[in-house]
């Protein structure tokens, strides 16, 4: 069985939203997304949560974690 995961980057940019948008509606600085959506390792996992509520993601498990190549 093929499991498909997304990247909150990804899915930022297939919903067409600015950084800052995200930033402000999940209550973290612009510098800080961009950090959580490189290496999704690092993030809370309230914010992760917030971030599936706002993308409409059903469950984390839809998600990367793990740090993307530079």
């Amino acid at each position: 069985m093929i499991r498909v995961v997304f990247t909150f980057k990804e899915i930022r940019l297939a919903n067409q939203l600015e950084v800052s948008d995200v930033a402000a509606r999940i209550g973290v600085s612009n510098d800080l997304l961009l950090e959580y959506e490189k290496d999704s390792r690092l993030i809370p996992c309230s914010i992760a949560m917030r971030l599936c509520a706002l993308y409409r993601v059903p469950t984390i498990d839809l998600i990367y974690i793990g740090k993307l190549p530079d």
